[in-house]
């Protein structure tokens, strides 16, 4: 029992550190927020496409009803 709570305690001493400096997480946050920055772009970008192909059939079909009518 005392050998196992050593070398635990030995493992824990010994162990590969794993923690990240500031800057590093800094620069994580960064990249996280750029990322959901661009997919935002992308879907904006997306939206706005096909609101314009919306507009341009809501259009035309605007015109087609005025033709008929007059």
């Amino acid at each position: 029992m005392g050998k196992v709570i050593i070398s635990k305690i030995l493992k824990r001493i010994f162990r590969k550190k794993r923690y990240s400096t500031k800057e590093q997480r800094k620069n994580r946050e960064k990249k996280t927020i750029i990322e959901i920055a661009e997919k935002v772009i992308e879907e904006e970008n997306k939206t706005a496409s096909l609101e314009n192909r919306l507009d341009q059939k809501m259009s035309e079909f605007l015109n087609k009803t005025h033709q008929l009518l007059f």
